[in-house]
């Protein structure tokens, strides 16, 4: 029993490790025929957890386990509950769905995660995702110096992504492709921080590098200014292990190195920042008075596809205001809710804005998708975990100092800043609809749960 229980965990361990390394190189796994064969496998690591729990005793090898991480993954079941129920009620059955197996097999990789890796599997683990993220930011650079973002993997990429020369790496669209290089940045900066010796250091900032390089050819205006606020937070949070002494210091160095490269990426990437400027009409803004330019800034971001399409949600989501208008369902009601209520079907007068000339998959706002599809309650109930699992994981960066090992005091540190940055993300984005960014997103949490000595270790599981 003692050999099949260690083949069954080193069997889901390492299933749930191949999805998260191979999902993000099939389009982020977002078309139906790559995101069922990684759920598929997702579903059978989960029965070999099962069978390991069965052949052998509960948790980790040595008889412990995480008390956070399963404290968080115990909160997450009543907001994993109340979607099943919404996706059985829900009109659309296959959007919603996939609505709630996103959620399902994201806790199922934090559930491997957090119990069957042991101290070296995690090591290993957060190494293999930070030497994947390097192998994908080497991809989407090359493909765009090189191949100028003609093919994305071996498919024909989007016309308009290519004319505009954007980074698009193995997602089909720039702005999640910035999404997952925003982890290279947050990994990076942990390892150089964190990390021990020099190898882990350079790694650290060659990956950091390569991450906000990423973002900046992507041209993700949401992507940058993530950038900003993880360079805030970094300044909060990634010094706080050094001495009081010196971490002002440290603090003052690194605002000066993050002035050099603002200006550095305004001398060189103009493209960049007119791009951003010009989504609200903020290059013609600077030429009016500046109570004209705010009138004009604000009506430019109403006319903006997010502002419509936020609009649109919050006019859903008003009709459903507890229990939200279902999972997945946003897509499915788009054409209900787009258009703007001004129109009169009596009086023979169409609405002042239409929803005919594009497609809305996502609110492009997780926030406000969450609260529109499940409503006050779901949305309660997910903030319920969330919040559990922010006030662990500041706890764990505290903490950093005492662990032994460098990588272990880099995964709390990258977990937090990668909540920071898909948290901020997410109001002007749906990174976290992309399977194989919210697979990753929830590996690297899980990661930051065992690396102090809450439990008793034993060997380790893989």
């Amino acid at each position: 029993m003692q050999v099949l229980h260690r083949f069954f965990c080193s069997l889901a361990f390492g299933l749930t490790t191949a999805v998260i390394l191979v999902a993000p190189w099939i389009f982020g796994a977002w078309e139906m025929w790559g995101f069922w064969p990684f759920a598929v496998v997702l579903f059978v690591a989960a029965i070999c957890l099962g069978l390991c729990w069965v052949c052998g005793a509960a948790g980790r090898d040595g008889g412990g386990v995480p008390r956070d991480g399963i404290c968080i993954l115990a909160a997450f079941l009543p907001f994993l509950v109340y979607a099943f129920v919404r996706f059985q009620q829900a009109d659309v059955y296959q959007d919603a769905e996939r609505a709630f197996l996103l959620h399902a097999t994201a806790l199922l990789v934090g559930l491997i995660v957090v119990t069957r890796a042991g101290p070296r599997a995690r090591r290993v683990l957060f190494l293999l995702i930070a030497a994947d993220l390097f192998a994908l930011g080497a991809y989407g650079l090359s493909n765009h110096w090189i191949g100028g973002n003609r093919t994305v993997m071996w498919v024909p990429g989007f016309p308009g992504y290519i004319a505009a020369h954007r980074a698009t790496g193995s997602y089909f669209c720039p702005d999640h492709f910035s999404g997952i290089m925003e982890f290279a940045v947050c990994i990076g900066v942990a390892l150089l921080l964190r990390g021990r010796g020099v190898t882990l250091r350079v790694a650290g900032g060659v990956l950091m590098g390569m991450g906000a390089m990423g973002v900046v050819l992507s041209k993700s205006r949401g992507g940058g200014l993530t950038l900003v606020v993880v360079a805030l937070a970094t300044l909060v949070w990634g010094f706080s292990h050094m001495p009081r002494a010196t971490r002002n210091w440290w603090r003052l160095t690194a605002c000066a190195v993050l002035l050099a490269g603002m200006i550095l990426l305004a001398h060189f990437a103009e493209a960049y920042l007119e791009r951003m400027g010009s989504y609200v009409g903020l290059k013609e803004a600077r030429q009016k008075p500046m109570r004209e330019a705010v009138v004009f800034v604000i009506d430019g971001f109403k006319q903006q596809d997010r502002a419509l399409m936020f609009a649109g949600a919050v006019r859903a989501w008003r009709t459903h205001p507890w229990v939200g208008i279902g999972p997945g369902m946003h897509p499915n009601l788009w054409p209900h809710f787009g258009p703007t209520p001004d129109g009169d079907r009596a009086a023979r007068r169409w609405p002042t804005r239409l929803n005919n000339d594009y497609v809305s998959n996502a609110v492009h706002n997780d926030w406000m998708q969450l609260l529109e599809e499940y409503g006050v309650i779901g949305f309660v109930l997910f903030l319920v975990p969330a919040t559990l699992g922010w006030c662990a994981l500041l706890r764990r960066v505290r903490d950093g100092a005492r662990d032994r090992d460098g990588v272990d005091g880099a995964m709390p540190l990258a977990a937090l800043l990668v909540v920071v940055a898909m948290a901020f993300h997410a109001l002007g984005d749906f990174n976290l609809q992309m399977p194989a960014t919210a697979w990753m997103f929830a590996a690297l949490i899980a990661l930051s749960f065992g690396t102090t000595t809450d439990y008793t270790d034993g060997t380790d599981s893989a």
